[in-house]
């Protein structure tokens, strides 16, 4: 027990220089602003182009559809940023000002149509069943901007996507940074009942990978099937029965959608700084998450507004619902902070994951029970997770600062509330961009 206190009496001596405190408040506010800059802040739940594929049987050959944004396709690995004026595959560029102007050279991908196949090969493995890799050939491309882009939902309209010729550039003057692609692939002398896996690491190396949606629609024996995942493309296509891997990944979804959403993951931990027992905690997050589940199926059935203000205006009072909730802790108030306050925010933040099903629903036109249900407690899961890594933090906070006139709960608090009031700026600037 005398080492225990001889630890905890070394920390504590530490912990309150003056020095010390200052250095990790200015080190863990500023890695907050690094990590989560602006292009960042509001990546949570943005509307976003999501990765759409479709795979049928044509006869016996295997036909792939793929629509994706452009920018996982042609940004190199060592992309640092459009500020940089770093050279783009396939696009020109000029400066303007201090910024950089990059536009599609469609000449370009008709002249060396060869390079752009192999870089789209590049960017997808098909394996067949027995994991052995499978060749595949480009049939069509086309290029167009995100607001020409043709319905991609089934596989009828996938199909009537694609121009008469091979090789489409819609324009003259597209920005890859506002433009899609549409690719259709064929899998000769392959079947969907043997199986097969589909694979693609476009994009692995920017942010926006970890808020890109697959949506993959497999028909077969007269049916489709709808399978959803974030981040890279992983699917496993099985000849029968209940699909483990697909199970997994729609349920690793939910949870990686949590986890990689700062402003969520800050609330979760309010919830617990809030609460005055571990009871309470159970109660708040409970009614947290009916409120969140409440409006997420009144986003899902398509009972949200839909201007463009929207969007943004949810995010900015997400960012005053964490603001509220950290200077409540900060100034003692916490008691403000009950079941009810909890629900009405939940209500809040539930119209946030409502963005996300919005988009795959109009891409996907449809999810089933099981893609919405697994995505959900997926979500749920990410909450626990964030419940379960507080636990020791606040046992070791408590045995560390127990009898010393330290309130931790509120030092945390005050650091939330600063990135709090961060987003709220940075919102509300969006917010205005909107045109209200």
């Amino acid at each position: 027990m005398a080492s225990f206190e001889k630890v905890r009496f070394m920390l504590l001596s530490w912990i309150f220089k003056k020095e010390s405190i200052s250095t990790c408040l200015s080190a863990v506010f500023f890695c907050l602003l690094y990590f989560f800059s602006p292009q960042n802040a509001c990546a949570h739940f943005n509307h976003f182009q999501p990765r759409v594929v479709h795979i049928a049987q044509e006869g016996r050959d295997i036909d792939i559809f793929v629509r994706i944004p452009l920018p996982l396709l042609l940004l190199p690995e060592n992309w640092k940023g459009m500020s940089k004026g770093q050279d783009i595959l396939f696009t020109t560029k000029r400066q303007e000002g201090d910024k950089w102007k990059y536009v599609v050279d469609g000449d370009a991908v008709k002249q060396n149509w060869e390079g752009f196949v192999s870089l789209i090969k590049k960017g997808h493995i098909i394996k067949g069943a027995q994991n052995e890799p499978i060749d595949f050939s480009l049939s069509a491309v086309s290029i167009f901007t995100i607001h020409e882009r043709k319905t991609f939902s089934t596989l009828r309209t996938a199909k009537r996507a694609f121009p008469a010729s091979s090789i489409s550039v819609r324009g003259d003057k597209i920005d890859p940074f506002d433009a899609v692609i549409d690719i259709k692939m064929t899998v000769p002398n392959q079947s969907i009942q043997e199986g097969f896996l589909l694979q693609s690491y476009l994009g692995t190396h920017l942010n926006i990978i970890d808020s890109l949606m697959n949506i993959v629609r497999v028909y077969r024996d007269g049916q489709s099937k709808v399978h959803t995942s974030i981040g890279v493309l992983d699917i496993d296509i099985q000849p029968e029965g209940f699909n483990f891997h697909q199970s997994w990944s729609q349920l690793k979804s939910g949870v990686w959608h949590i986890l990689i959403g700062l402003d969520h993951i800050l609330f979760v931990v309010l919830i617990v700084l809030a609460a005055g027992s571990w009871l309470a905690v159970i109660k708040n997050a409970t009614w947290f998450t009916i409120g969140h589940s409440i409006t997420l199926c009144l986003g899902v059935l398509g009972y949200i507004p839909k201007g463009a203000w929207f969007i943004p205006a949810v995010e900015l009072v997400i960012a005053l619902t964490i603001l509220y909730g950290a200077l409540a802790i900060v100034f003692g108030k916490a008691k403000k902070f009950n079941f009810l306050t909890v629900f009405l925010i939940g209500l809040i933040h539930g119209f946030g994951f409502s963005f996300v099903l919005s988009d795959v629903l109009q891409e996907a036109g449809g999810l089933t029970f099981s893609n919405i249900f697994l995505f959900n407690i997926g979500i749920e899961i990410g909450q626990i997770l964030i419940y379960l890594a507080m636990i020791p933090l606040i046992i070791l906070s408590n045995w560390l600062f127990s009898g010393r006139n330290f309130q931790w709960q509120a030092m945390l608090g005050a650091l939330v509330a600063l990135m709090g009031a961060y987003w709220v700026i940075e919102r509300s600037m969006v917010l205005i961009s909107a045109h209200i």
